[in-house]
């Protein structure tokens, strides 16, 4: 009768213990980290702890290589970590993405004849103010004749509807 061969079993040792302090190759940290494999090699060969005999592969310790990348400032992203220099810098550009915005709204609108020249808005405020001046001066000459023989209420009713005239021109923008 042939001997059956029964799967071995392994059996712990004394000194062997489950720990948390358990070793990964470089896929099994990268699949914990979310890296590349190779990443974990470039960082063993930059000063990450690891160990490794002969013709092993590289064997991490998780919370060792988590405190390796704390104290060198690694994330294991792709680019350089965000430092005060580079926050402030994500301001300035954000600064002056706003600024080249509002920059364009504003040739867009002087494009659109929305916007006009302050030199030529003030000339034209200028004129405005010129003819509502003349226009009050010339106010007594022009309605004196309407006025002789008339009561103070009736006086006072045209002065305010004259007055009303001339104002709502220049309210509306007329020179």
């Amino acid at each position: 009768m042939a001997k059956r061969k029964t799967p071995s079993r392994r059996v712990k040792r004394k000194n062997e213990s489950e720990s948390p302090e358990r070793t990964l190759r470089k896929e099994g940290l990268a699949a914990e980290l979310g890296i590349h494999p190779n990443t974990a090699l470039q960082w063993a060969k930059a000063g990450c702890p690891h160990s490794r005999k002969s013709r092993e592969p590289y064997r991490f310790n998780a919370n060792e290589v988590r405190a390796w990348l704390d104290q060198h400032n690694k994330t294991g992203r792709p680019g350089r970590p965000p430092t005060i220099e580079a926050k402030s810098l994500q301001q300035a550009k954000l600064a002056l993405t706003i600024e080249q915005a509002q920059l364009t709204r504003l040739r867009r609108q002087h494009e659109e004849d929305k916007l006009h020249d302050v030199a030529e808005c003030k000339q034209r405020r200028l004129r405005q103010i010129q003819a509502v001046k003349s226009s009050l001066l010339a106010l007594p000459r022009s309605v004196a004749s309407r006025l002789v023989g008339r009561a103070r209420p009736e006086i006072e009713s045209i002065l305010a509807t004259e007055l009303e005239r001339v104002l709502s021109s220049f309210a509306e923008g007329a020179a």
